[in-house]
């Protein structure tokens, strides 16, 4: 899919998507509106650096790789990227970034 504010690209490449709003939220709107926006795969779900599926990290290896508060922290899953070795856990920037999607009308079913 190639998305685009330049009406010349449309014309250019007749598969491109025009995007009227210079506004992120809004052009998810509009792509939802279009019937353009697929559904993937659940938020939070994949690393991102290589996109790959993560995996629950093993409770034995988390310690050394984590800040000592995440594992304090009740309730905490700890993922892990099968690929790239990458942690991942819940926390204020998941709850900002889920806020705004939220905002966008994007949902995040967990």
């Amino acid at each position: 899919v190639f998305l685009t504010r330049k009406r010349q690209w449309v014309r250019s490449f007749p598969s491109a998507i025009f995007l009227e709003s210079d506004h992120v939220g809004e052009q998810i709107r509009e792509l939802k509106r279009r019937g353009l926006l697929a559904s993937g795969p659940l938020p939070f779900t994949r690393c991102i650096r290589c996109n790959s599926v993560l995996i629950e990290a093993d409770p034995q290896l988390v310690s050394q790789h984590v800040p000592d508060y995440v594992l304090y922290k009740s309730g905490y899953t700890i993922k892990q990227c099968p690929s790239c070795k990458r942690y991942y856990w819940p926390g204020t920037h998941r709850d900002r970034m889920e806020r705004q999607l939220r905002l966008w009308g994007v949902s995040q079913e967990r």
